[in-house]
């Protein structure tokens, strides 16, 4: 379908199914430390395998300094008003406040605007499962390069299967090319909308449909790869700090 119609540039950025590792890898990668082995305390060796699923060149490495990011940000000890009426609201729901929404902070509506958008696409019930949810943010930061949105994502996925190997069962199921069409579908089109955007047709769309995605499904998979490219470019452009350990701990 249109998928495997892309011209030869866009091919060029993207393998024809841009989420495969290849068989020559494997191997490779099966000897190595697995993502599940990481814990929270080896981000760097977690985000290095997951850029793997969307192959391209360059990898940004993690950020680790004083500075949470390129600009002023504002703790909760010393966030007033309504930047404290928003920073409060997420750590009751979430029981932490990430640096991304910290970063936020100076312009407090917004940040509870965009809160608003990612409970109720990530969070609250409708199409998709949470774990579908996580592997499109998952594949999405790891095709963008961004440490902050892949790690955190791929800990969550984790944590909502109740699975410490779900990750590596994601990751191993694409080095066999033994992936679920649903779970191809969704996440080739996630990978393609991030990396190749101009060149989605209505095939790509008939794809998702031959593959059992209802267009309620394809829709709420549409505005998550969307939402997470718009997360990314925040981490990306703003130069935001990963938190360290325990510090990514929230409420799932």
């Amino acid at each position: 379908m249109g998928y495997q119609e892309n011209n030869a540039k866009a091919t060029a950025v993207m393998p024809k199914i841009p989420l495969n590792i290849s068989l020559a890898g494997a191997s490779t990668m099966r000897n190595s430390i697995r993502p599940t082995e990481y814990g929270q305390n080896r981000p760097e060796e977690r985000f290095k395998h997951l850029s793997r699923l969307v192959p391209r060149r360059g990898l940004r490495p993690i950020r680790w300094c004083e500075q949470m990011a390129w600009i002023k940000t504002i703790d909760h000890e010393k966030a007033e008003g309504r930047t404290k009426e928003v920073y409060d609201r997420i750590l009751r729901e979430r029981n932490h406040l990430a640096n991304v929404f910290k970063v936020q902070g100076m312009d407090p509506d917004v940040l509870e605007d965009n809160l608003n958008l990612y409970v109720d696409l990530m969070l609250n019930p409708g199409p998709l499962s949470r774990e579908e949810r996580e592997m499109i943010a998952v594949i999405v930061s790891a095709a963008n390069r961004c440490a902050y949105g892949a790690v955190h994502h791929s800990e969550a996925l984790e944590v909502v299967e109740n699975d410490g190997t779900a990750l590596s069962k994601l990751m191993n199921e694409y080095m066999t090319k033994a992936e679920t069409p649903r779970n191809k579908a969704l996440l080739a089109y996630a990978a393609k909308l991030t990396l190749d955007p101009k060149n989605i047709t209505a095939d790509d769309i008939a794809d998702l449909r031959e593959s059992g995605l209802k267009d309620d499904e394809i829709l709420r998979a549409n505005l998550i790869a969307a939402y997470f490219n718009f997360s990314n470019r925040i981490s990306l452009g703003l130069g935001i700090e990963l938190e360290k350990g325990r510090a990514r701990t929230y409420r799932y």
